[in-house]
This record gives structure tokens, sequence and C-alpha cells, in this order.
């Protein structure tokens, strides 16, 4: 029985052996038949690298639009002025405060004299509240008004800051990614020197591996 068990592990081995050499149309002669594996994911356009390949290249970016634009199957209108107190777009959205500054003032000085006359119509409606005014009387009424009306003005001269901040943030952005990009590549060129010097040192090793064999 020992005899039979070591003769049939011996042919095991002998098939197995067989298999892995690829003798007599085996599995390794089918693997050299098999067609070329292609690539998951098709190569970037050329485009991308062929004109995008060094700092200034590439085509100009298109101007802004102007008039009319379609975005998402709807079009759009160009507004070129930000909208104002007392225009026919702010009132039809509810806002019936009017301006109470004048056109081209300085809006920091602006937004300190509203400010203070924010602090003003507050003590005005705390007075009156002490007088046994109630919340709905004329008196407190005019007072909340012309709370809107102080408030409505301040946020008109913020508003006007805030293509600045925009394009402030835009350039953060831009430059966080930039650096992120340098740091990226200066990454790289290190691999790829890396790369390259043990490359360059295989064959001395290869040769003083082969020296050292028996």
């Amino acid at each position: 029985m020992l005899r039979s068990l070591v003769g049939s592990e011996m042919c095991i081995r002998d098939r197995v052996s067989t298999q892995s050499t690829g003798a007599r149309g085996g599995p390794m002669e089918q693997q050299a038949t098999l067609p070329e594996q292609q690539a998951s994911l098709p190569e970037p356009p050329r485009r991308y690298y062929t004109q995008y390949y060094a700092e200034g290249t590439g085509p100009a970016p298109p101007a802004p639009p102007t008039g009319e634009y379609t975005m998402f199957g709807q079009k759009q209108t160009v507004v070129g002025e930000m909208a104002r107190l007392g225009d026919d777009r702010v009132m039809a959205r509810g806002i019936t405060q009017q301006r109470v500054y004048q056109e081209g003032s300085d809006p920091k000085e602006e937004l300190r004299k509203l400010n203070h006359a924010v602090l003003l119509n507050l003590l005005e409606v705390l007075e009156g509240l002490s007088a046994n005014c109630g919340a709905d009387s004329e008196y407190s009424l005019a007072k909340l008004e012309d709370l809107r009306t102080v408030l409505s003005n301040m946020f008109q001269l913020i508003n006007q800051y805030r293509p600045n901040q925009g394009w402030s943030e835009l350039w953060e952005l831009a430059s966080a990614q930039e650096q992120h990009q340098l740091a990226s590549i200066a990454q790289l060129t290190q691999a790829i020197g890396t790369a390259a010097e043990l490359v360059g040192q295989a064959p001395a090793k290869l040769g003083q591996a082969q020296e050292t064999e028996p």
C-alpha cells in the first residue's frame, strides 16, 4: 500500500511539471496564443498633452459672456450692474426701502454713519417702550421701518465689496492649487531621480553579484 501511494504522488508531480513547462500543447502554449490585454481606460486626449505642456501654453480662456447665455438648458441674462435700492428689480422682491446715501460716496464713511443711525434708532425704540408705547403703536412701527431702511442700506454698501471678496477667494484657491501641483511635481522629480540612480547602479551590483557566485 505504501508503494502505491508513493507511485501516485510521483505521477502527480510529473503531470504538474509537464503542464508548467508547456509540453505537448500545455497551458503555457495556450497563454502565448491569447490576445494581448488591452488597457481598461482610453488614452488621454492629445490636446491635453500637446497644447498644455508648459506654463503659458495652450489657447487663451474664452471671453466672459455678454448679453444672454445658456446654462443647464435655460437662458440667463448677464447683469452688468448690481441691483440697488429703489430699482424695479429690487422693488419686485418686496424690498421697498429707499437709498439714504448719495451715489459715489465713500462706503466706509457711509457705513460708519449708518452704524450710528442704527444705535440711535434702537435707543429711540427702547425709549418708546419705556414710555408705555405698545409694540404695535405708530411710533414703534415707524422706528422699526427706520431700522429696516438703515440695515438695508448697510447691506447695500457691504454688497459693493462682494466682487473683490470673490476675486480674493478665487486667487487664494488658485494659489493653493498651484502650490499643491508644484509639490506634486517636486515629489515626482525626486522619485524619477531616485529611480534613475537605482537603474544606473544596477549593472555594477549585478556584476558584483555574479563575481560572488561560486
